[in-house]
């Protein structure tokens, strides 16, 4: 039988998010996400890791350490469209969507409910894992659209907690005079960093996965 080497962070058991740095033409350079770890990077394909967690808060204070999903837009994969000062890392985190240049030394947070009270958490269910009904939304998965230079950014995450209640989930409250959307878009393109909601999709709760397809010569996000 075959013999498995462990060569990545291992990240509390659960890896949820891997995405490799496309202006490393090597392919050594990924930087992995999981629950309750943060962002782990490696230069040499997996050989070894280290945290790349600065910027982030502290673990238990902020849902940030919980990764969904991580994206690097850089060189060939920015195309055209996106400037040199919003390339870099984007994760979708339980505690909100954060940003990394490639020359920044920390995480940078794009949505700070204090900021932007649209990014406030109202929906759902509150939690001791939340901590409250209106930390910030979490977010879970992202789909980028090359040709336009739009990262579009799906809402939401959830589970069981031991008394079989649902915790920590995000729905769109349909008749809300404060509603909550599903589906963002931050426009890389421009030069704000201004996350904007996108649509409302009913009340299915979280948006799991997200791809952008060429539909027919259009690009078209699913």
């Amino acid at each position: 039988a075959l013999a498995a080497d462990q060569i990545g962070p291992g990240i509390a058991g659960q890896v949820k998010a891997l995405s490799f740095d496309p202006s490393d033409l090597t392919g050594n350079t990924i930087v992995a996400g999981g629950d309750n770890c943060g962002v782990y990077k490696t230069t040499d394909y997996g050989d070894s890791w280290v945290p790349w967690n600065d910027g982030l808060d502290a673990p238990g204070t902020n849902m940030a350490w919980y990764i969904d999903d991580l994206i690097v837009i850089k060189g060939s994969v920015a195309g055209s469209q996106v400037p040199k000062a919003n390339q870099g890392t984007y994760a979708a985190t339980h505690g909100g969507i954060y940003f990394r240049h490639s020359d920044f030394t920390e995480w940078q947070w794009q949505t700070d409910p204090v900021v932007d009270a649209r990014y406030k958490y109202q929906g759902g269910s509150s939690d001791a894992h939340a901590r409250t009904s209106e930390c910030a939304v979490p977010f879970s998965c992202f789909a980028f659209d090359a040709s336009t230079g739009k990262l579009y950014a799906g809402t939401g995450n959830g589970g069981l907690n031991q008394g079989d209640e649902l915790w920590n989930d995000y729905y769109p409250e349909s008749g809300s005079t404060d509603p909550q959307y599903s589906v963002w878009v931050l426009d890389l393109s421009q030069s704000s960093d201004q996350w904007r909601p996108l649509h409302r999709v009913g009340n299915i709760g979280a948006v799991r996965q997200m791809s952008m397809v060429d539909y027919g010569g259009s690009p078209r996000l699913f």
